[in-house]
């Protein structure tokens, strides 16, 4: 990608970044936002349609680099555990590696409904890859597994930003893999 179109998009999403965390509890404008990054309108027309494109274009760019590695991760082992370990804390790791943006998304009462998106669309993508090694595909019981850690992937990352990263270590992502499997044992059927 061109370096004036990343120089560009990045100021966009710091000036977006700054613009929620001053007025968490209501909607950016395009307006305001030309306006404090100091950019025509045009511009930001050319790289987003509305305010939101910021948000899911961000979100889609972290979704699929850790989809990426989740496959990485998948390949280096037959054990269920193990692969949910290096699974979960790839992506703590990758949520303190985007904390500015995610606190931003968290503490923001309007644009928090993105964060649950976000949540099931890479719990969805990492685990389609995880189930597909280990078990039978089953569309219904899939959907359903996905909906229901989803909500707990993005109560994960609430409570680990409000706890300035201190919250989850090896210990507690050791636990959460020895939750999760037992659930998923009940549910699918093993290859």
């Amino acid at each position: 990608m061109d370096k004036r179109i990343l120089k560009t998009k990045l100021l966009i999403l710091e000036t977006f970044i700054d613009l929620v965390d001053k007025n968490p509890d209501r909607k950016i404008t395009v307006t305001e936002l030309t306006e404090k990054a100091n950019i025509a309108r045009k511009t930001f027309y050319l790289h987003y349609s509305y305010v939101d494109d910021i948000i899911i274009s961000y979100l889609n760019d972290f979704s699929s680099f850790f989809y990426s590695a989740a496959r990485n991760n998948i390949e280096k082992s037959d054990d269920k555990e193990t692969i949910l370990i290096l699974l979960m804390e790839d992506f703590l790791n990758n949520v303190k590696e985007h904390r500015k943006f995610l606190t931003a998304i968290v503490k923001s009462q309007v644009y928090y409904e993105h964060l649950n998106l976000f949540a099931f669309k890479i719990l969805k993508d990492s685990s389609f890859v995880f189930l597909n090694k280990f078990y039978k595909f089953n569309a219904e019981k899939f959907d359903l597994i996905i909906k229901y850690h989803s909500a707990g992937i993005a109560k994960i990352i609430t409570e680990y930003i409000d706890s300035d990263f201190t919250d989850y270590n090896k210990k507690s992502v050791e636990t959460l893999a020895s939750i999760i499997l037992p659930s998923l044992e009940r549910v699918l059927e093993p290859i």
